[in-house]
């Protein structure tokens, strides 16, 4: 298994190839505006030719992604107001709408023009958080934040239901999962601080990090997982080793690490094991959507190295939660923006729009 890199003068990346003993499993060609917006990507990937192609991006005047073209096809277009709030999403045949309040806070969001038309609506915290959606009327997810405006609580439509807790520094340290067997005759008048504390979590996963407290981001250096069953205690660890990004895992077995493949931006796209042989393969569109749908099946990191939440439906993002679907983040920026750069004045959005050159690790700044 073999990785190199090919950059420009500008030291702007133009190849990412990633090699095993079959020869090319993923390559990456880039190409970039006079501005350092990158225009072009050309992916080949080896058993996944829907997602192989050669995909273009549009800009407009200030930055902001505004079309994605893959083979020539228009694949996604977004448009966004004066404040840098996403309006609308036109992908294929299906229109997305997004409807905004006075404090940039997303209130609904309606999709027509696919097979089931769906319209969702927000609701936040006197704080700025998002505490809960609702599908067609239908609770989708409700949240619950702590005193230092981290995620508590989440419960989704399924009954799944995770609780969290973190250290006197802020860290997320331990989680639970578990299911809820009341979420559906709740109704839409669910008070979530009262109700989800009720909830038993039936059975429950115990889940506890240990973290390098030395870093901000990328910092997990093993996760301990306990599931309780009806007559048994399952237990699993996970180590991470670290260079720079997230390098490999292992395992009970510390004899066999599996080896993680990354793209441009930090993101997993390829899992291997130490023999060579293909784990899992990963890929996102531009705001980090889950394309294949397995994230945090074998590992849990996802999109540019946050940490996917299926309970929760957001990655971790430190700091706050990032919604991938919205393109935006779940809570206020706790860094207040400058006049004098108005793009970092909305406190919601993520890396100004533009999610193909900037990353935001922690959830508080862009880089």
């Amino acid at each position: 298994m073999r990785s190199s890199y090919r950059y420009d003068p500008k030291g702007q990346i133009i190849e990412l190839l990633h090699e095993d003993r079959e020869g090319v499993l993923d390559r990456y060609q880039y190409q970039y505006d006079l501005s350092g917006n990158r225009t072009g990507i050309t992916k080949e990937r080896r058993g996944l030719k829907e997602e192989s192609g050669d995909y273009r991006y549009g800009y407009d005047a200030i930055g902001r992604l505004e079309f994605v073209m893959k083979d020539g096809d228009p694949l996604r277009c977004y448009s966004y107001d004066a404040f840098g709030n996403r309006i609308n999403l036109l992908e294929g045949r299906k229109t997305t709408a997004y409807t905004y309040n006075a404090l940039n806070q997303l209130t609904e969001k309606s999709i027509r023009g696919a097979e089931y038309p769906t319209t969702e609506n927000y609701s936040y915290d006197k704080r700025g958080n998002l505490i809960q959606t609702l599908e067609n009327g239908t609770i989708k997810n409700q949240y619950i934040y702590g005193a230092i405006n981290r995620l508590e609580k989440a419960v989704n439509g399924k009954g799944e239901a995770a609780s969290y807790q973190y250290n006197g520094l802020g860290y997320r340290v331990g989680k639970q999962e578990g299911r809820t067997a009341d979420i559906h005759r709740l109704g839409d008048s669910l008070d979530p601080l009262n109700k989800l504390e009720e909830q038993k979590l039936d059975p429950v996963k115990d889940i506890r990090y240990t973290i390098d407290l030395t870093r901000g981001y990328h910092n997990l250096l093993e996760k301990a997982e306990c599931r309780e069953q009806e007559d048994s205690v399952q237990n699993h660890t996970q180590t991470y080793l670290w260079d720079g990004n997230v390098a490999s895992f292992y395992g009970e077995n510390a004899d066999t690490p599996q080896y993680y493949l990354q793209d441009e931006l930090g993101s997993p796209v390829r899992i291997e094991g130490v023999d060579g042989n293909l784990v899992q393969s990963y890929g996102y569109d531009e705001f980090g959507c889950d394309l294949y749908r397995n994230q945090g099946e074998v590992q849990p990191f996802g999109y540019t190295g946050y940490q996917h939440d299926a309970v929760a439906g957001t990655y971790f993002a430190q700091a706050r939660e990032y919604v991938s679907g919205h393109g935006r983040f779940a809570g206020k920026d706790q860094i207040k923006g400058l006049a004098s750069l108005p793009r970092t004045l909305n406190e919601y959005i993520y890396c100004f729009n533009n999610s193909m050159i900037f990353i935001d690790m922690d959830g508080q700044f862009p880089s």
